[in-house]
């Protein structure tokens, strides 16, 4: 049986406005969003977990992502053309790790909700 670990990603998120960083924490209102301006940055980082043992995997996770024009991590752009949720597998155990999202709120439905990230850990 393949035991996985959830690890989400709710604090310590970073909304870029203005040359400079306010703190931001998902899930959000797209209504939130969309108040802040019609092109939004945010960024996280987060730290690899420890790993156990050699066939240990992880996996960055996400949804709710509407209106994302562009997601990178560790600064390779991810092919969001495919179904929600899609993950990234970490292909690496450096400490630590960055997402970037480049959001376009005038494709936000009003009423939805925005992000959801989480970290996947699981024996294969």
């Amino acid at each position: 049986m393949n035991r996985v670990h959830v690890i989400k990603l709710r604090g310590g998120w970073k909304l870029h406005l203005e040359g400079s960083a306010v703190p931001w924490n998902f899930p959000s209102t797209a209504r939130e969003l969309i108040q802040a301006g019609p092109l939004l940055r945010l960024s996280r980082r987060f730290q690899s977990p420890p790993m156990h043992c050699d066939s240990q995997k992880t996996h960055l996770k996400w949804a709710k992502i509407e209106g994302t024009q562009e997601l990178r991590i560790d600064q390779r752009v991810v092919d969001l053309s495919g179904e929600e949720p899609i993950f990234w597998a970490i292909p690496d155990q450096r400490e630590a790790h960055l997402i970037e999202l480049v959001v376009a709120t005038d494709r936000m439905a009003v009423d939805g909700e925005f992000g959801e990230f989480w970290l996947e850990i699981f024996e294969s």
